[in-house]
C-alpha cells in the first residue's frame, strides 16, 4: 500500500522542464573521424565549429592545433579524410553542395 502511495505522489508532483535551445537539436558534433598516429604522438579529427567543417591535427604532447582544411559547408563539404602521418599528407573526399 505505501508503495503505492510513493508511486502516485512521484506522478501528482509538477515537474517543470528548461527547454532546450534548437542548436542542442540540430548541432553538428564537435569531432568525429578521429585517427590516432602510429607514434601516438598527434590525431586527426574532422571538426565542427559554428556550421563550418574543418579537418585539424593535434600535436598531444605540444598541446598545439593546426587547421589543415577547412569549408563553409556552402559551395562544397568535407566527406571523410584519411591522414597519412608518416608523409605529413591529407587526403580528403569533398562534395559540392
Amino acid at each position: 500500500m505505501l508503495r503505492l502511495v510513493f508511486v502516485l505522489l512521484i506522478f501528482a508532483l509538477p515537474v517543470k522542464a528548461s527547454n532546450l535551445p534548437v542548436e542542442a537539436f540540430g548541432a553538428l558534433p564537435a569531432a568525429h573521424q578521429v585517427k590516432l598516429s602510429p607514434d601516438g604522438q598527434k590525431i586527426a579529427y574532422k571538426g565542427n565549429i559554428q556550421g563550418k567543417t574543418f579537418i585539424a591535427s593535434f600535436n598531444l604532447k605540444t598541446e598545439k592545433k593546426k587547421y589543415l582544411v577547412h569549408t563553409d559547408n556552402q559551395k562544397f563539404k568535407l566527406g571523410w579524410f584519411c591522414r597519412c602521418f608518416r608523409f605529413k599528407s591529407i587526403v580528403a573526399k569533398s562534395a559540392k553542395i
